[in-house]
């Protein structure tokens, strides 16, 4: 069974019990396990986040992966006058970030409209944390409020992971817990509270990572190499991942067309606690290095 005390905070109606139950979800070392793992952090201010960049979050080329930028981008976002829930991300890539050490991400200024239920926002971008100037990606996002928030917030950093870089640091994926199941597909477990939001669903981060995983190993068997650089990234969330264990599955795109060197990988989540019930769809586009 699903875990039972996950932590629901638009069903929170005390202010200060809903300050202090966000704190345990996103500060505490048993809470949300996605922007803990990767070390981000964000300046409450200026709303400029920050995360070194690791081996388990490279490719086997040494370029950046696409779902670190995507939740590096989200962090601390929104949560300060509702309970947040995305609806589409999406991560636009100009630069593999070979020889990149740390980045930077801030929202863009531009055209931005906040509604009763829908935010829709200007992007975001990534930038080398040591030079400026070095863009590495831009990003989009659509999201949802699932109910206010009160007021009193206050920026809750991550624990620290702990996690110190290495060449034998485990797959993302791996660390996140996502196993391969019986008919060989790849799943996310039960769901438990360092897998779910502030909205007591499964977080947007695992699904980024599961699902970039599985778009990277379809591209690299029709390929036939794994040395390949995402390049586009979209995921759309379709409903709430409520039960697990979260199942991924999907395939090629645009196969035998005149972009030899270009790969395409269709992907999606289903929640096998609820019918197979679709949460979420990718669309991840590869290419070929080298």
């Amino acid at each position: 069974m699903a875990d039972d005390h996950l932590i629901e905070l638009q069903h929170v109606t005390s202010p200060a019990a809903f300050w202090e139950q966000f704190a345990h979800v996103m500060g505490s070392p048993d809470g949300l396990l996605t922007y803990r793992y990767l070390d981000c952090l964000q300046d409450p201010e200026t709303l400029e986040g920050h995360m070194d960049l690791r081996h388990d979050m490279r490719n086997a080329t040494g370029g950046i992966m696409a779902a670190p930028l995507a939740i590096a981008i989200a962090e601390g976002r929104g949560d300060d006058d509702a309970v947040p829930a995305p609806v589409m991300t999406s991560v636009h890539i100009v630069d593999a970030g070979h020889g990149v050490r740390s980045l930077l991400s801030y929202p863009l200024d531009g055209p931005s409209h906040s509604g009763r239920t829908l935010s829709f926002g200007a992007g975001g971008m990534l930038v080398d944390a040591d030079d400026r100037e070095r863009i590495i990606a831009f990003t989009q996002g659509l999201g949802v409020k699932l109910g206010p928030a009160p007021e009193g917030y206050v920026y809750v950093p991550p624990a620290p992971s702990g996690v110190v870089d290495s060449p034998d640091l485990p797959p993302l994926h791996d660390a996140f817990g996502v196993t391969r199941n019986a008919a060989g597909d790849l799943e996310l477990p039960l769901l438990t509270q360092q897998l779910a939001s502030t909205s007591g669903t499964l977080h947007h981060g695992p699904t980024q990572v599961i699902l970039e995983a599985l778009a990277l190993e379809l591209a690299t068997e029709h390929a036939g190499t794994d040395l390949l650089q995402i390049e586009d990234w979209t995921v759309f969330y379709t409903a709430a991942g409520k039960v697990g264990p979260f199942v991924a599955r999907g395939s090629i795109i645009g196969a035998g067309n005149a972009h030899p060197d270009r790969y395409g990988a269709r992907v999606h989540l289903c929640d096998a606690g609820r019918g197979d019930r679709l949460i979420a769809m990718g669309t991840g586009f590869f290419r070929r290095v080298g």
